[in-house]
């Protein structure tokens, strides 16, 4: 099933309408200028949100007028209606609204229906990040 527009809203929220559900390091980023907080609603009621962030210069990255898309959710029961496509177009258009020429993300391995989002979305794999936790005991 796809998404029915009538239902569905995706906008960059005011901080009242974020406040009431959302940690409050969202609340605080919805005024400035240089992020954006989109939230996705389906029949009145809040169902996911995205955040991207202007990134002009980032030397450890490489990279230069750009963009991270730091975070996308979809609560589970809304999944497989197209707001999480919606949601990622939603942050490519504010990353071109920065004037990003790159827009940047991380995936977690462990969620490849999410890489498969991005990578429909126009994202490809450039890096690979490795961890390790360093309270390992060693040897084992």
């Amino acid at each position: 099933p796809g998404v029915d527009e009538a239902f569905l809203h995706v906008h960059r929220v005011t901080g009242r309408r974020l406040a009431e559900g959302a940690a409050a390091f969202y609340a605080g980023r919805m005024e400035a200028s240089d992020a954006a907080v989109i939230v996705a609603e389906l029949d009145g009621q809040v169902v996911g949100f995205a955040y991207v962030e202007s990134d002009p210069v980032n030397y450890a990255a490489l990279l230069e007028k750009g963009a991270w898309f730091h975070d996308l959710y979809v609560a589970a029961n809304a999944r497989g209606r197209g707001i999480g496509r919606a949601l990622a177009e939603a942050g490519i258009a504010a990353a071109k609204g920065f004037g990003a020429e790159k827009l940047l993300l991380s995936v977690a391995s462990a969620n490849p229906l999410a890489k498969a989002l991005f990578e429909k979305a126009g994202f490809r794999t450039t890096m690979v990040e490795m961890t390790r936790s360093l309270s390992e005991v060693e040897g084992k």
